[in-house]
């Protein structure tokens, strides 16, 4: 996968495309966003499936990566049961 994301990167960088670029993870529920700096794509920004994403291009729109995943908010706040025998 890295692979793929160097030469797309470096296809956008001689295309002049982009000021930055997505990378959406079906499996790991998250989106890496990488923005061009001084000539070069740096390090991945990740926003994982629960938080807002806001873009770079489009000031202002900000969206919710849960939706984009499907995902429920309240997957956040899953509450376990006390092992046997525990006392508060």
């Amino acid at each position: 996968m890295f692979y793929q994301r160097n030469i797309a990167a470096t296809d956008r960088k001689m295309r002049g495309v982009s000021r930055a670029y997505l990378v959406v993870d079906p499996v790991g529920d998250l989106v890496e966003r990488f923005r061009l700096v001084d000539g070069n794509y740096g390090r991945a920004e990740v926003f994982p499936w629960h938080g807002p994403l806001q873009l770079v291009s489009l000031p202002g729109l900000i969206i919710n990566l849960w939706e984009v995943f499907e995902r429920d908010l309240a997957e956040l706040n899953i509450v376990k049961e006390r092992p046997k025998g525990y006392a508060a």
